[in-house]
């Protein structure tokens, strides 16, 4: 099953910083070549790379908002929350380009004010269970990370499948300490093979095996 980057925010006033021009950490193999990135270039988003994903829907304690995305010209894209009329808006966009087995980094710098729940991730076109009809549908939601900055140096890495129905949903994670990832940008990836998925911070990777999931992180851009 392919699937898409999202970029998300919930209930923030600053979200997170996003850059593409960087020096990339190489990726795992030799074997990988580049076949998309954005460099977030202009003040406008690339509508023929992104979308607002369920733009205008609520997600948590935000409506998913084209207002809380912008470029600043200088090659970064910022996602905000604001409020207004009592009501938090948030950006959340996600990549028209999908794909099945590689390996996918950002350059990110993590919000500062509390109450923020900044994320990089992938999702399949759907999410069933593996119990119906054709299982190979089913589908897993690919947390590269989950940010919260009452934990500064604290980074979530999950794996979501089997829908999301209670009972049926079930998950594998690792949450990570790593000095330093709440000040200035860093490269935060993932390989994603037949046989696994490894978590990457700056490079470096680290973690444990869970049924057949791996996880690592890594620091500095």
């Amino acid at each position: 099953m392919r699937h898409s980057f999202h970029f998300t925010l919930i209930f923030a006033v600053f979200a997170a910083l996003c850059s593409a021009r960087w020096t990339q950490a190489a990726p795992p193999s030799g074997e990988y070549k580049l076949v998309w990135s954005d460099e977030f270039d202009g003040t406008q988003l690339d509508e023929s790379k992104w979308f607002y994903r369920h733009e205008n829907q609520v997600r948590r304690d935000a409506i998913n908002s084209r207002e809380g995305v912008s470029l600043d010209g200088n090659g970064h894209l910022l996602l905000t929350t604001f409020k207004r009329d009592g009501k938090y808006l948030t950006g959340f966009i996600a990549t028209r380009y999908q794909f099945r087995y590689g390996y996918a980094e950002c350059r990110v710098e993590m919000q500062k004010a509390p109450g923020h729940w900044s994320a990089f991730w992938m999702m399949p076109g759907q999410m069933k269970t593996f119990d119906e009809p054709n299982p190979g549908e089913g589908g897993v939601e690919m947390d590269i990370y989950e940010y919260l900055c009452r934990y500064p140096d604290s980074l979530k890495q999950n794996l979501h499948w089997n829908g999301y129905q209670q009972g049926k949903h079930q998950h594998v994670g690792k949450e990570q300490n790593w000095p330093g990832l709440g000040t200035g940008f860093h490269v935060i990836g993932m390989e994603w093979t037949p046989t696994e998925c490894v978590f990457y911070v700056d490079g470096k990777r680290r973690g444990a095996r869970a049924r057949r999931f791996r996880t690592s992180t890594r620091t500095s851009s």
